[in-house]
């Protein structure tokens, strides 16, 4: 389950950062511009449905997010962001930093992938994002991500989908409504946070989805009646 919070993690910083990045542009061309940049630095299909930039304020609204596996893993939406809403330090952006006073993440669904050669679609993101940072030109203004003071999340539906081990699929109906979170930091602080939250919730989210159940033997009917086979026949023995 470490595994899930990593993955929680890096896909939060990711679509903050990218994000984040559109602030640098007010323009009118702003959402074909972030579409474009998430493009380029996830090497991953992406559509966004609104992103507004505070002209008087220091925040960031993005709504209807998605960015999509590659076709190799499915084209299925890795996430699906109905709403991120931040609140950034404009002295610390000034100073190269990335600080949020809040953060609103409405996290509908993560779908993570493995093709058949084993290669999960998160780790392909990762992958290009590293080339991306590795290839920045030296000049360019690098922002450190510094935490958030606020976290409020929504996370609804994380699945694992494998086409090399179908036996490894997995489900899990997270059901975070609105669940705050102080102090965020780094990895560790959020793996902390989300883990008290589970906590609260009674660790349900970490349950497997049972399987499914099989029908149960229908026993044979008397020879007398062949036909006439009863609701009682059909329970299995205790």
């Amino acid at each position: 389950m470490k595994l899930l919070f990593r993955w929680l993690f890096r896909l939060v910083i990711l679509v903050i950062v990218l994000a984040v990045a559109a602030l640098l542009l007010k323009d009118p061309i702003l959402k074909s511009f972030a579409e474009h940049r998430l493009r380029a630095g996830t090497g991953m299909e992406a559509t966004i449905g609104r992103l507004e930039v505070g002209l008087f304020t220091p925040t960031i609204t993005v709504e209807n997010l998605r960015l999509f596996n590659p076709p190799e893993f499915g084209g299925t939406p890795l996430i699906d962001l109905p709403e991120l809403r931040l609140e950034y330090d404009p002295s610390a952006l000034r100073a190269g930093q990335l600080h949020f006073r809040t953060v609103r993440l409405n996290l509908r669904q993560v779908n993570v992938v493995e093709n058949k050669a084993g290669l999960q679609s998160t780790e392909v993101l990762h992958s290009q994002i590293q080339q991306q940072v590795a290839g920045a030109h030296p000049e360019r203004v690098r922002l450190t991500f510094t935490g958030i003071d606020t976290l409020n999340l929504t996370v609804g539906q994380l699945r694992f989908l494998s086409y090399r081990d179908p036996t490894r699929n997995w489900e899990r109906d997270i059901g975070f409504q609105n669940e705050v979170a102080h102090n965020i930091r780094n990895e560790s602080d959020l793996t902390l946070a989300v883990f008290r939250i589970l906590i609260k919730h009674g660790l349900r989210a970490l349950k497997p989805a049972p399987p499914a159940a099989e029908p149960p033997l229908a026993r044979r009917a008397p020879r007398q009646a062949p036909a006439a086979i009863t609701t009682n026949e059909m329970t299995p023995p205790p």
